[in-house]
């Protein structure tokens, strides 16, 4: 707890020696999340999660959108890193990139799952 001001602009500096530090990861933090939050490339990474690799028109299918709406949601998910994509033939696969801020998310969500079954 802080008692005086003395104490007060000490912690307010180096508050910002830190935020200022960190503020390259800090804003990739707040890009994934705003990429997250969208509805659909939520529920393309939610599949993934389950599937770890479908293709466009499956998740077209299941997410009952049209394809080109998938491969843009996609195209956005991958500019961010969190998906990858491979052409298979004439079909594109998508899969979920390793990360760690993905991975606790869907940890999360596993949890989330589990107190609204119960």
């Amino acid at each position: 707890m802080i008692k005086n001001k003395k104490e007060a602009n000490s912690y307010i500096e180096k508050s910002h020696k830190i935020l200022k530090s960190k503020e390259e990861c800090i804003e990739q933090l707040l890009n994934t999340l705003n990429v997250v939050g969208e509805i659909t490339r939520f529920k393309i990474i939610f599949l993934l999660r389950d599937q770890k690799k479908l293709y466009i028109n499956e998740i077209s299918e299941i997410l009952d959108i049209s394809q080109s709406a998938v491969s843009h949601q996609v195209n956005v998910l991958q500019r961010a890193g969190l998906i990858k994509k491979k052409r298979e033939g004439q079909r594109k696969s998508c899969s979920l990139v390793p990360s760690k801020l993905i991975s606790d998310l869907l940890k999360n969500l596993q949890a989330i799952e589990k107190f609204a079954i119960n």
